[in-house]
């Protein structure tokens, strides 16, 4: 006859639940779509903000040039005039056009970022005497 050891104390079994794969995956696709939608609210708006400071810039420099500048002043067809602020390269133009009153022309004033000159910021309009 064999002789086995006998215990009064049962034995529980702990059955220690975790993540399931399927869990983990479902947590991480969540994650990475809000990381997603994060990044292009972020970059719109860095973009954003970023065309604003240049319009602001272009404002400033228009203003600045037409304080010196009088429309009695002699404008040949165009003139261009280069700055460099607020970290940029930029350019003036003016450009004269006669109008149908006689005697008289338009100036157009448009700044723009010297590398994109034919995407003007800012734009102005003033009549004044032919030269």
């Amino acid at each position: 006859m064999s002789i086995m050891p006998t215990s009064n104390t049962t034995q529980t079994v702990h059955h220690q639940r975790g993540f399931t794969l399927v869990e983990l995956l479902l947590a991480l696709a969540l994650f990475a779509a809000a990381a997603a939608l994060y990044y292009q609210h972020a970059t719109q708006a860095s973009s954003y903000f970023s065309q604003l400071r240049n319009q602001q810039s272009a404002a400033w420099l228009l203003q600045h040039h037409l304080a010196e500048h009088t429309a009695s002043q002699a404008v040949t067809t165009t003139e261009r005039y280069y700055y460099h602020h607020a970290g940029g390269d930029w350019q003036l133009q003016i450009t004269s056009q006669p109008i149908a009153v006689a005697g008289w022309q338009r100036l157009q004033y448009s700044v723009a970022l010297r590398h994109q000159p034919q995407l003007p910021l800012a734009t102005f309009y003033r009549y004044g005497p032919q030269p």
